[in-house]
């Protein structure tokens, strides 16, 4: 049987009680900003082997999904309450650890919701999805879209690579289309290439037909992050890799891995030669197809041209701010 590193079919569904949900984002990397974050969901229906949120919440990520059901009402609070002691709102991150657009959104509309109130109080927000559902809100963003930004995870156009890694997101075409929806409506979009997989799509024609699919469809910026392991998400791509055979992609991943001169906390980066050599080939492609260019949490700030996240809107200015006297 091939290897899943999920149990459970379908993934379980919890009506949760949230107690906040407007968080500040503290970056670990100069080429951080910070920022506020919101999840409507915690779990993602999406599964994918190399996810990231696996570490912020609970064990049961990829088998139990919670939906957030009083998360409008908790945001609209919490908005009051952070106006009450701030001068400005900066935009506000939705989804960087959930995908606020997976298939469940279709039922609650919590993000929807989210968004509904940000905009009746001028919040400036972006969302990061590897979906197509963003397409149901259009017209609510477009008619906020000197405010918002639309982002896409877009790492490679393989669809066999997709089904394997990625097995329960909206395929490649329908990201790409909905992108090109949003810039055609004058919001501004980016993509992502992250995780580069490496060995697996970081060849210079693998990355050069992302880089081309996403600018001619109107994106504006890209953004880029190399495959980092912690200890649970190597031992789902290592299981993985085992189940496929491939001992020789193995082999490359233990010496591209683990060295401690290249451990940042809990995570294990790749040798900074090969991210340094890719990353300048990106850097390049952005230039040649007239993208701002950002790398994230790499540690060399140096390659931005621009917001890691290509993020370029402005703060709601709460109050005027009271000038000082000597």
């Amino acid at each position: 049987m091939p290897y899943k590193w999920w149990t459970r079919d379908p993934i379980g569904v919890e009506e949760t009680q949230c107690k906040s949900l407007l968080h500040p984002f503290t970056a670990h990397h100069s080429e951080c900003p910070n920022r506020l974050v919101i999840n409507p969901y915690t779990g993602c229906q999406h599964r994918c082997l190399y996810c990231y949120g696996t570490y912020f919440f609970f064990p049961n990520y990829f088998d139990i999904l919670q939906v957030k059901i009083n998360a409008p009402v908790i945001l609209e609070n919490e908005i009051r309450k952070y106006k009450k002691s701030h001068d400005f709102f900066p935009p506000v991150y939705i989804s960087p650890a959930t995908d606020s657009y997976q298939p469940i959104e279709r039922r609650y509309h919590i993000t929807r919701q989210c968004i509904e109130i940000l905009q009746a109080h001028r919040i400036p927000y972006y969302i990061m999805s590897k979906s197509d559902g963003m397409l149901r809100d259009l017209d609510l963003h477009a008619q906020y879209s000197d405010q918002c930004m639309g982002i896409w995870t877009i790492t490679s156009l393989d669809e066999n690579r997709r089904k394997l890694w990625e097995p329960f997101t909206p395929t490649i075409k329908r990201r790409l289309h909905a992108l090109e929806r949003f810039s055609a409506e004058n919001i501004p979009t980016a993509f992502r290439v992250d995780p580069i997989l490496p060995y697996i799509d970081d060849s210079p024609d693998q990355l050069e037909e992302v880089v081309a699919a996403c600018a001619e469809r109107g994106a504006s910026h890209l953004t880029v992050s190399i495959l980092k392991l912690r200890k649970e998400i190597w031992s789902r791509i290592e299981a993985f890799l085992q189940d496929q055979n491939e001992e020789n992609l193995l082999k490359k991943y233990r010496e591209l891995y683990f060295n401690p001169t290249y451990r940042r906390g809990s995570y294990y980066y790749p040798k900074s030669k090969y991210r340094q050599k890719i990353l300048s080939f990106l850097q390049n492609l952005a230039k040649k197809y007239h993208l701002s260019f950002g790398t994230c949490l790499e540690g060399m700030p140096h390659f931005n041209t621009g917001p890691c996240d290509g993020v370029c809107l402005s703060p709601l200015k709460i109050r005027p701010l009271q000038q000082k006297f000597k």
